[in-house]
């Protein structure tokens, strides 16, 4: 029997733990039937990566969704993508646990008129009009991408695949295109597969695809969920790497045009920070937020840069600083907890994309936090803080407003990339990667340009940035600032990243020494941002005369007054290329006598001018 989850309990849905049904082991399609089926809108939806969110009815509380390679979307009664469904559309999520136990592994998505359609049995005209205009819709999505299908087993160079997706839908596709699956089979007819992740995503599918023989049928149960009904032995012209049992391929008919993913959903990665590239466990000996939980994380250690994703990721809004002590606090997204943390002296802020103190982040500002354990093991050390608007930059990603619904505090917001070349050199716009509601109210501040402007400001195309505040069980938290417009996103940056360099410029610029070799010092600086840090240091400083001053753990000068040094090379970065919080720029410099206090692993500033006789 289906289970419908008690709408009371979703609050504590992600800490519920079911005995039955077990979370869905990879390669097997759940039984129909032994699901949790839960309705709500659908508030956020990832189409790249096949997740979103949705707002519970009745109680409002917002579940986090992940589409598993054999979940399936019906949307006017036929298959569809999650970039079909509008935003607000009341659906029935079909809910089995994750490894955690909280029920975010999302069989189905049905959309409520697919639902009543499917009960109902006899639809009307403009129903069946609404069903066949979708159904060509997601038959162009398929061909352009293949059809997806499971790996059931490899023996020889014989590989049998089971093809996902609703089997109404797909016989209709089929039988769109003539083809039969069972004769196929007995005329050993050809096709094409590429390899794809769990995410359906393909790599280079004109270049990597690989022809193909159909060789034998099988008609399999529909009873299980993602099952089409269809079975096929193949045999590829060459087994490549990915087609092993339990891996993910693509199919395309011979006469499917062949051509690669739009720009930003391939795993490979066309533009720089798309999004959208693979990380391999692999390539990290430590613990990571996205894999290698067998291992244990990376812990800090004294004069070096920790690797980027050893830290342990955390979102929540500040809620008190202490920036002499370089200590804070934070809340956590959803749980609401309240962290204590401390920021090592190598420590990357970078608030508007623009590198930061601690006190100049606004409280309340929610940011994402990459934790490391402290001596007890607990995730106390910050080694890089940014805000929402500096995740949004580094990925090349900004919001463009769809509707603004100011009377129910929403707005409706596309996520998607900038105008690029693709291979012909012609300036395209990628397609969306996505959709969300933002929520503002009578606090939220608009800018454009340097001015602030009302909400009512805000109009259909423009393009976003924004930061908001921690995100709670029924709220992703409000904008508290929305940045409108190329120019005001710059104005934004340049305006911060003026004021902290010449408070940098004032205080001296942070680093370490090394190592220490007679006079002569080592010394590698700290940067939130190394192309910040490069523009303001000229790359050959050799025979510049420059003055440092000994500081704490916590940046704080120790001396009153500063060293005069000079700089005798400019010296190769080092192992510290993809590490939080180095510059990448290393000095050898040389006092004419060495002060007392310089060693190894002291932490210093160096500044360009002498200190201001007091």
């Amino acid at each position: 029997m289906t289970r419908w989850l008690p709408l009371a309990l979703l609050v504590c849905l992600p800490a519920l733990h079911a005995a039955e049904p077990p979370p869905p082991k990879s390669g097997e399609f759940p039984l129909r039937g032994s699901e949790h089926r839960v309705a709500g809108d659908l508030v956020e939806a990832d189409f790249i990566h096949r997740s979103g969110q949705f707002r519970t009815e009745g109680t409002g509380v917002l579940v986090d969704f992940t589409l598993p390679p054999f979940g399936t979307v019906n949307y006017l009664n036929t298959e569809a993508d999650l970039r079909d469904v509008p935003l607000g559309t009341r659906c029935v999520f079909s809910l089995f646990p994750d490894e955690t136990g909280a029920f975010t592994k999302t069989a189905a998505v049905q959309d409520e008129a697919s639902l009543l359609a499917s009960q109902n049995g006899s639809p009307n005209e403009d129903q069946k009009r609404a069903t066949e205009e979708q159904r060509k819709k997601h038959v162009a999505f398929l061909k352009d991408r293949g059809i997806p299908a499971f790996i059931e087993r490899v023996e020889g160079k014989k590989v049998t695949l089971t093809l996902l997706g609703d089997p109404a839908s797909l016989a209709a596709l089929f039988k769109d295109e003539g083809l039969d699956p069972a004769k196929w089979a007995a005329d050993h007819k050809r096709i094409n597969l590429a390899v794809a992740n769990e995410e359906l995503r393909t790599y280079n599918p004109p270049v990597d695809q690989q022809g193909t023989n159909v060789l034998e049928f099988e008609s399999v149960p529909t009873d299980r969920f993602g099952c089409s009904g269809i079975r096929w032995v193949v045999q590829p012209n060459l087994l490549l790497e990915g087609f092993r049992k339990g891996h993910i391929v693509r199919f395309f008919k011979d006469n499917w045009p062949s051509k690669d993913m739009p720009y930003g959903e391939s795993i490979y990665p066309e533009v720089f920070n798309s999004e959208t590239v693979e990380t391999d466990p692999d390539h990290y000996p430590f613990r990571t937020d996205f894999a290698n939980s067998q291992l244990p994380w990376y812990q800090l250690q004294p004069g070096q840069f920790p690797p980027l994703y050893s830290a342990h990721l955390v979102g929540g809004a500040l809620v008190k600083v202490d920036s002499a002590l370089r200590t804070g606090q934070f809340r956590t997204d959803r749980t609401g907890d309240l962290v204590d943390f401390t920021l090592p002296p190598f420590a990357a802020i970078l608030l508007r994309n623009a590198e930061a103190d601690l006190a100049d982040i606004p409280l309340g500002t929610r940011c994402l936090f990459s934790l490391h354990q402290d001596s007890h093991g607990a995730f106390t050390r910050a080694s890089r803080i940014i805000d929402e608007f500096t995740h949004l930059v580094a990925y090349r990603v900004t919001y463009r407003l769809d509707a603004a619904f100011l009377d129910q505090g929403k707005l409706l917001a596309a996520r998607h990339l900038p105008p690029m070349k693709d291979e012909r050199d012609a300036m395209i716009q990628p397609p969306d990667l996505g959709r969300t509601e933002l929520a503002v109210n009578e606090q939220t501040r608009v800018w454009k340009g340097d001015k602030q402007v009302p909400l009512s400001a805000l109009v259909p195309g423009d393009e976003l940035l924004f930061n908001r505040t921690a995100r709670t069980s029924t709220s992703q938290g409000y904008c508290t600032d929305v940045w409108v417009g190329v120019d005001s996103h710059k104005a934004a940056t340049e305006q911060h990243r003026t004021a902290h360099q010449a408070l940098l410029k004032k205080n001296g610029y942070p680093a370490w020494i090394d190592s220490v070799d007679g006079k002569q010092l080592t010394v590698t600086f700290f940067a939130a941002s190394r192309s910040e840090f490069n523009a303001l240091m000229s790359y050959d400083p050799k025979g510049r005369s420059v003055y440092t001053r000994l500081c704490d753990q916590n940046l704080q000068p120790q001396s009153p007054t500063a060293e005069k040094m000079n700089v005798v090379a400019r010296l190769p970065e080092g192992n510290t290329a993809g590490t939080y919080g180095c510059s990448g720029v290393r000095w050898l410099i040389e006092p004419n006598e060495l002060p007392g206090g310089y060693r190894a692993g002291q932490i210093i500033r160096v500044l360009e001018a002498a200190l201001p006789t007091p």
